[in-house]
């Protein structure tokens, strides 16, 4: 009766190393699995910081030429009210007092 009782334990302590294994290989899996989510997740936190910083770039640029654009429409204005003033100091040289 002892070596029923004695297999029987056997097998159940097999068992029970057989289920640790495989809840062992699960958690392994599951933190290479987390892993990986958590290295995506960084790598698209990369790309986002990437892709704010070009955006700012852009963003600088277009200020950058909008304003030169501003610059240049003012100095075609300034360019304009200079010539005004030449004609209109030529006109009153031409005329007597």
């Amino acid at each position: 009766m002892n070596e029923g009782t004695g297999n029987s334990q056997s097998h159940e302590e097999q068992n029970k190393t057989e289920h640790l294994e495989r809840v062992s290989e699960s958690l392994f899996l599951i933190g290479d699995t987390l892993a990986t989510v958590g290295g995506i997740i960084s790598y698209a936190g990369l790309l986002l910081d990437f892709e704010v910083s070009r955006r700012e770039r852009i963003q600088e640029k277009m200020e950058e030429k909008q304003s030169e654009l501003q610059q240049q429409q003012l100095d075609q204005q300034l360019e304009k009210m200079q010539k005004q003033i030449d004609q209109l100091q030529k006109q009153m040289k031409k005329q007597p007092y």
